[in-house]
């Protein structure tokens, strides 16, 4: 959305890279995508849609053998994969603390590569924003990534994520917290692609976000049906076939599973 908005009020053209299911390559699909007129990158670490994480690395450096920047949003990603936004290379990297980071909705985080900051101007500020509330002689940003923060700060908000973010760091443990939700991930995408009638459209090596479909039975039915369980899902309009996707985190039990699974398997077979 920031982007078509953009692209009506500045003229900017946006090309798309289709990336299919997951199942095409990143990186060639941008190359490919990439001219000498780009000028920024923007990409999910893991699509919303499939649950699929790129490859940033070899991204990073496609990109930038280009003079291009590339922008990363990774609010499916933090938290379910290990993410070091140094050794991943990327100019921009934001993220909220809520989702995956099980904090409250209503603040994010950006990471602004520091030898960048100077190109990437600020669209929105506020007194946070530059030094001397802005009221010096002169604009003089700051030197940090604060420059981009707008007032007035959410202040409960972001202190309840902070405390969220803590707890998960010091008393879950992010490698058990990686590690539960690959497993998790695993023993569901195998148990529904058991079924008979059930097509799993995300990958099998994948972490969270897992996305179905269910033949003869309209996406809408299958939500509901779930629902009526207790299991919560989502419409995926941009897959082929269209889906439904369940989210998987470190704190779901076995039993969560075996109720999703059993509730598919009346779906297959018609019954209430």
């Amino acid at each position: 959305m920031p982007l078509r908005v953009l692209a009506r009020r500045r003229g900017v053209k946006l090309t798309f890279a289709d990336l299919g299911n997951g199942e095409v390559d990143a990186t060639e699909a941008l190359s490919e995508s990439i001219s000498s007129k780009t000028r920024m990158v923007l990409i999910s670490h893991v699509d919303y849609a499939t649950g699929t994480c790129v490859d940033l690395e070899s991204i990073s450096e496609l990109a930038h053998d280009g003079d291009v920047l590339l922008l990363v949003d990774g609010i499916q990603a933090v938290g379910t994969v290990p993410v070091d936004v140094r050794a991943l290379g990327v100019d921009g990297y934001a993220f909220s603390r809520h989702k995956f980071l099980c904090g409250p909705d209503g603040a994010g985080v950006l990471y602004v590569r520091k030898e960048v900051q100077s190109e990437i101007r600020p669209t929105y500020t506020g007194v946070f924003s530059a030094s001397g509330h802005g009221v010096a002689g002169e604009l003089k940003l700051m030197e940090t990534a604060q420059r981009y923060e707008v007032s007035t700060r959410p202040l409960p908000v972001i202190m309840g994520g902070t405390a969220a973010v803590k707890w998960i760091r010091e008393e879950v443990g992010l490698p058990y917290v990686f590690d539960r939700d690959k497993r998790l991930y695993g023993t569901l995408w195998r148990t529904l692609s058991g079924i008979d009638g059930v097509r799993v459209i995300s990958q099998p090596s994948q972490s969270s976000l897992l996305t179905f479909a269910v033949d003869g039975v309209p996406v809408k039915e299958v939500v509901s049906r779930l629902r009526e369980n207790y299991v919560f899902t989502r419409t995926i309009s941009v897959t082929e076939p269209v889906g439904v996707r369940i989210s998987v985190g470190f704190w779901n039990r076995e039993s969560d599973l075996e109720r999703i699974a059993e509730t598919v398997r009346s779906i297959t077979c018609g019954s209430g």
